[in-house]
């Protein structure tokens, strides 16, 4: 799928504020650090959490690595579908009361990878993404041998995103 084929969503409220370009919405991808991945547990109940990511814009799908038990774990075999929310905080401005911001809630779809050479491209994702330099995360690749590891004690998962929303604070620039 590619940019100009997500689904763009936006609210009635503050649609002048919206952030509808691709650019835009993986800009603010990239810079994160995490997202907060929302989901519904097997319950019926609502579930965040805070993770970190990789991102592949080409395949416009989201990275998670996690343990193979747990909430998370279990409300996705249930609820697969999922959003994720980034926030580019640029901080409170003072005497203004007013905080600055870029948002962006990527809603998709979560799947558990099992093929071990989509886990491993996944992992090598992740680094690019967190580590400050490709040298960086070429070294964290090497060190921890990844190409020559069976990977079956790493889970992986994978959020295709099939649409988006973004938004940017109304006294940006002003």
């Amino acid at each position: 799928m590619k940019d100009q084929e997500i689904k763009r969503y936006h609210s009635r409220k503050g649609v002048e504020r919206a952030i509808d370009d691709a650019e835009g919405i993986w800009e603010i991808i990239a810079k994160a650090k995490y997202v907060t991945l929302s989901m519904v547990t097997p319950e019926g109940e609502p579930y965040c959490v805070a993770i970190s990511h990789g991102y592949d814009r080409e395949k416009n799908c989201l990275y998670f690595h996690t343990g193979f038990q747990g909430k998370k774990i279990d409300a996705i075999k249930v609820h697969p579908r999922v959003c994720a929310f980034v926030l580019d905080d640029e901080g409170y401005v003072k005497t203004r009361c007013h905080h600055e911001y870029r948002s962006v809630i990527c809603y998709g779809t979560i799947h558990v990878i099992e093929d071990r050479e989509e886990k491993l491209e996944a992992l090598k994702t992740m680094f690019y993404c967190l580590e400050e330099t490709n040298a960086e995360a070429e070294d964290a690749i090497r060190m921890r041998k990844l190409d020559d590891m069976p990977l079956t004690n790493v889970n992986m998962l994978r959020m295709d995103i099939d649409g988006f929303s973004g938004k940017i604070s109304s006294h940006r620039g002003k």
